[in-house]
């Protein structure tokens, strides 16, 4: 049983490390299932009979299904799922979702989605540049997806229009922060959030050094109040 605890363990914090094939899936969750129940049926051997067969079943299909998951994962096909999923998560923002015939249309769109920030060009950047990581993610995924080796006519196809989808969502984004960073007011809303961050950090230090030195009152009245008590017991 630990042996399978610990192959489970090893897999969840290794997910998409390597692309396999559907056969390879199969044969490997077929095995999983196989080794878990004679793991199983040792244990309770082993046990004397004395564990209940239910619980085991009911762990040996755990950690079955568990591993059959990691290993469906893995497929190509699973892949291009997954990397649609990271792509349909940034979509949201039409910045990103969108490509714009001219500046002014990219512009207007910008204003709509970000009305309410004091600093919009700078919350749409930091937006776009947190979204890098999840674009490279999914093209990554659709690369692995992409090698392998006997791929059927219907994944290659998913295989080029992920890989076109994904790239033309990372061109908005690219495109999108070279627009905000050469536009006229980005240096001057920089200029604004770095000093509203270095005001905010300046205030956060100074409420947790009030904070220190506020203990140390504290501290020190309760060591005066302790040494009045003393000296009121001792002088009795």
């Amino acid at each position: 049983m630990n042996y399978r605890l610990l192959f489970i363990a090893i897999m969840a914090t290794t997910p998409y490390t390597h692309p396999i094939q559907r056969q390879t899936f199969c044969f490997g969750s077929t095995a999983m299932g196989l080794c878990s129940v004679a793991a199983s049926y040792y244990t309770w051997i082993t046990a004397e009979k004395r564990i209940n067969p239910v619980f085991l079943a009911v762990i040996s299909g755990i950690v079955t299904a568990t591993v059959s998951y990691e290993l469906y994962c893995m497929t190509p096909g699973k892949r291009i799922d997954i990397a649609y999923n990271r792509i349909n998560e940034l979509t949201h923002n039409n910045l990103i979702k969108n490509s714009f015939s001219s500046d002014d249309q990219f512009f207007d769109a910008l204003q709509d989605i970000y009305l309410s920030d004091d600093l919009p060009l700078i919350s749409a950047y930091n937006h776009l540049i947190s979204a890098l990581p999840t674009i490279h993610e999914a093209l990554s995924l659709i690369n692995k997806a992409s090698t392998e080796k006997n791929k059927t006519i219907a994944l290659d196809k998913r295989c080029q229009v992920a890989q076109v989808y994904a790239q033309n969502i990372l061109k908005n984004i690219s495109y999108a922060i070279k627009n905000i960073r050469e536009h006229k007011d980005y240096l001057r809303q920089l200029q604004i959030y770095k000093e509203f961050l270095t005001s905010e950090k300046q205030a956060l230090a100074q409420t947790q050094m009030a904070a220190a030195h506020m203990q140390i009152a504290q501290a020190q009245s309760s060591s005066t109040l302790l040494k009045w008590l003393k000296a009121i017991f001792w002088g009795i």
